[in-house]
């Protein structure tokens, strides 16, 4: 399975996922989102033991890519779109229990975004 904007590679148990927009430090973008949400679903199907995170070139993750939410925002009339367009709020709520570490992990990463958003609490 190969992604956009994510590199996945799975060896020995250990599933690295490597967020791949260096130009962009790697910022959350919609298609990031959904290729990392993938990524992650491949980590359950792939039963991996440990899973690493980094990111290519010389930023690990900038936060939500600013670009893209204005743009949104300014389409949609909020900037909440741009998690409405992912099912965030839906897919979360349908969790089970052998997902709940992945959900964990997407948790992590919606919180970092709104963290970068709209500032630390």
């Amino acid at each position: 399975m190969s992604f956009e904007t994510v590199n996945y590679e799975l060896k020995d148990g250990v599933a690295v996922i490597t967020l791949n927009r260096p130009d962009a430090l790697n910022a959350l973008s919609q298609q990031l989102t959904r290729d990392l949400r993938a990524a992650v679903d491949k980590v359950t199907e792939d039963k991996a033991r440990a899973v690493v995170l980094t990111g290519a070139g010389r930023a690990f993750c900038a936060g939500g890519d600013l670009k893209e939410m204005q743009e949104i925002g300014e389409r949609e009339g909020k900037v909440e779109a741009f998690l409405d367009a992912q099912n965030v709020r839906k897919r979360l709520a349908s969790t089970n229990e052998a997902a709940r570490y992945t959900d964990v992990f997407r948790w992590y990463i919606l919180e970092v975004w709104m963290q970068q958003m709209f500032g630390a609490p």
